[in-house]
């Protein structure tokens, strides 16, 4: 159980999400013990969310491993967003971000909703959590977007979140995908 192998969630909306408070234990147990991407596409007024952990070679065909940590975010996402799925995916298309920016919480940073992709045709969030320090989870992330909409490092400050600007040479390696 080497690869980092991506899910495309479906059928999830906040109304689903039944317990907030197990799925963010949930959440933070697992990025303690494996890594976990969590990447929100908006292409026009279309969202689509994806995850990706660690899993085995059985995860395409939902046939996997005993342990398998792509197994255990499923249980996960099944009990604490009743309706949705994981269903396995190919991977991210390319996408033409002409701006990007590193992303990161400030100490007193805001969950940043689906709705702060709205102001672009075209957007990307991924952040990538791990276990921290006593216990705890980090998070970092980059913010692609398309060249129309506002400044993202605007955007995710008016969340609490550092957001320095990506020179423009290294946008497309920063904003490829990540799986």
């Amino acid at each position: 159980m080497h690869q980092l192998v991506l899910w495309r969630l479906e059928h999830a909306t906040a109304e689903c999400v039944t317990r907030p408070d197990r799925l963010a234990d949930g959440l933070r147990l697992h990025a303690q013990h494996a890594p976990l991407l969590t990447t929100l596409i908006q292409v026009g007024a279309h969202q689509r969310a994806f995850v990706a952990t660690r899993g085995c070679r059985g995860c395409a065909e939902d046939r996997c491993e005993a342990g398998c940590y792509g197994e255990l975010l499923r249980r996960l996402i099944a009990a604490t967003v009743p309706g949705s799925s994981l269903a396995a995916s190919s991977g991210l298309a390319a996408r033409p971000y002409r701006r990007a920016v590193l992303a990161w919480p400030a100490a007193r940073a805001r969950y940043l909703p689906a709705s702060a992709l709205a102001g672009w045709e075209e957007a990307r969030l991924t952040l990538h959590w791990s276990a921290a320090a006593r216990g705890g989870v980090a998070v970092a992330g980059v913010l692609a977007v398309s060249a129309d909409g506002p400044d993202p490092a605007q955007v995710l400050a008016s969340f609490g979140w550092l957001a320095p600007q990506v020179p423009a040479p290294l946008i497309g390696r920063v904003a490829a995908p990540p799986v």
